[in-house]
């Protein structure tokens, strides 16, 4: 589960620290999206993703490279750390609260 710094509006900190929390249990994956955060070029493919998974059976997280390109855009996007939860990953445990919520 991928975790920012909060924001108050798009381009604050382009180059904010992006923290993963791994929930063992269970492969899983997500796609980073970036764009420029201020006007439509994102329609014309102007923006970048970064695919991110965890193979649970061999505890292994694969960064994959960044695809795409948009101006203004970080160097580099790698994760300050990877948190690995032993038992319920309480961040986890919030948002499935929050999904019942809302069923």
């Amino acid at each position: 589960m991928p975790i920012g710094t909060d924001l108050h509006y798009a381009d604050e900190k382009p180059d904010a620290v992006l923290e993963l929390h791994i929930c063992p249990g269970q492969d899983g994956s997500f796609t980073l999206y970036e764009d420029e955060g201020d006007n439509y070029n994102y329609k014309h493919g102007t923006f970048a993703t970064i695919m991110r998974r965890w193979e649970d059976e061999s505890r292994r997280l694969i960064l994959e490279q960044r695809q795409g390109s948009y101006q203004g855009m970080p160097d580099t996007r790698i994760p300050r750390r990877a948190e690995k939860w032993k038992g319920r990953c309480p961040v986890c445990q919030r948002q499935q609260r929050r999904d019942k919520d809302y069923q």
